[in-house]
């Protein structure tokens, strides 16, 4: 569990996915990323996802998106964990949501419903920002 942790620390603080997985065997990397979209109160949602296990949710700052996480470099979080990053609302490919402004009690709201829709009960919560 500490290399886990340590893993992503590592990359959190190096700003690059690939300084944090140096050396790491082909056979340790996550197989490719399923891309999903669900509608979850009129808003469309992007996610994906990869690997099996415990869930771990990986949400990008403003102005990123899913593609910021470099799923092939995390291949030990993959292999033990189900490795989950969503679109924030009017980023990436999520939708704006029309009905409401995208506070961030909003986002919040919406991550909730869509791990809610996605059987997400406990999930190891993973931020990164520029």
């Amino acid at each position: 569990m500490t290399k886990v942790y340590a893993l992503i620390l590592l990359t959190l603080l190096s700003g690059s996915m690939h300084v944090a997985i140096a050396g790491v065997d082909y056979a340790d990397r996550c197989e490719q990323p399923k891309e999903h979209y669900i509608n979850i109160e009129n808003t469309r949602v992007r996610y994906v996802e990869s690997g099996a296990g415990h869930d771990v949710v990986l949400i990008h700052g403003n102005a990123g998106s899913v593609d910021d996480f470099d799923f092939q470099s995390l291949g030990r979080l993959c292999r033990n964990y189900r490795v989950i990053a969503i679109d924030r609302p009017g980023h990436g490919k999520c939708d704006r949501p029309r009905d409401s402004d995208a506070t961030l009690r909003y986002q919040m709201h919406l991550l909730h419903e869509t791990l809610s829709h996605l059987g997400v009960a406990h999930p190891v919560l993973v931020g990164h920002s520029w």
